[in-house]
């Protein structure tokens, strides 16, 4: 199920792309074929990740390289291969970039909710243990190391409805024909605040920093630093050529007298 999860997601992430965006100087044949590209750096960069992040395992002897190979990927690992897939395409075939990744981020975090549902099925990325009432019991997980009979955070299905909100926050902004480049930056912002206040609840995951942070957190605040710098960047920018504008423009007298 998690297989057909993922396969789910990225097909109606690319038809959601290609279908439901909104922008007249791409072309809808350029935006499937991206997203193409996008989904095997994606799934490189994901693989990557996840083994980096797990070799420790690997050599403790807790988990062999094999079932690394077949095991899971991370998020994160993706967007960052994802983008590097976008980039290429855009290069190769001389399309701006910043339009073509608005066109395509809306659409990613259905397909990653669909994803999270995979996840929920299969048992891993699950939640701490929990007493409260929307706590889940996994009897027969396809993750090894999922717990068995005791109740955990439902981090799979809040981060799959979080994304949804923020798939249907940026599917209006995509409808409004925001600035060039504001969809994208919204997107990475949204998830990473998200992912940040998420992770907090995860039960599956090694932490640094004191057993606080995760290696998600600290992606999610370089993102979070990253996105606020290039916002405030702009701003800035912007200001200095209105402000030089209106010191150049010539300055008009209130004339009291009709006559003068």
């Amino acid at each position: 199920m998690y297989g057909f999860m993922m396969a789910a997601g990225f097909i109606v992430g690319i038809a959601a792309a290609v279908f439901l965006g909104r922008s007249d100087r791409i072309k809808r044949s350029d935006v499937f074929f991206c997203a193409l590209f996008a989904f095997i750096f994606g799934m490189i960069g994901a693989k990557l990740f996840a083994i980096v992040g797990n070799l420790d395992y690997v050599l403790e002897g807790k988990l062999t390289f094999v079932d690394l190979l077949v095991s899971g990927f991370v998020f994160y690992g993706g967007l960052i291969g994802g983008i590097g897939g976008v980039a290429v395409y855009c290069a190769v075939f001389k399309i701006p970039i910043l339009d073509m990744m608005d066109r395509i981020a809306f659409a990613v975090p259905l397909g990653h909710a669909l994803g999270r549902i995979g996840c929920l099925c299969s048992g891993c990325c699950y939640g701490k243990p929990t007493d409260s009432a929307i706590g889940i019991v996994f009897e027969h997980p396809l993750d090894p190391y999922t717990p068995v009979g005791v109740k955990l955070v439902p981090t799979q299905i809040i981060e799959a409805l979080t994304l949804v909100v923020i798939f249907v926050i940026l599917l209006v902004m995509q409808r409004k024909g925001m600035r060039r480049g504001v969809n994208v930056f919204a997107y990475c912002m949204m998830y990473a605040v998200a992912r940040f206040v998420i992770e907090f609840y995860r039960g599956d995951i090694w932490r640094v920093f004191n057993e606080t942070l995760t290696g998600s957190q600290l992606i999610s605040l370089v993102i979070i630093v990253c996105v606020i710098s290039v916002t405030v960047a702009h701003l800035v920018r912007q200001h200095r050529i209105f402000g030089g504008m209106s010191k150049a423009m010539p300055k008009l007298e209130y004339c009291r007298d009709a006559r003068s």
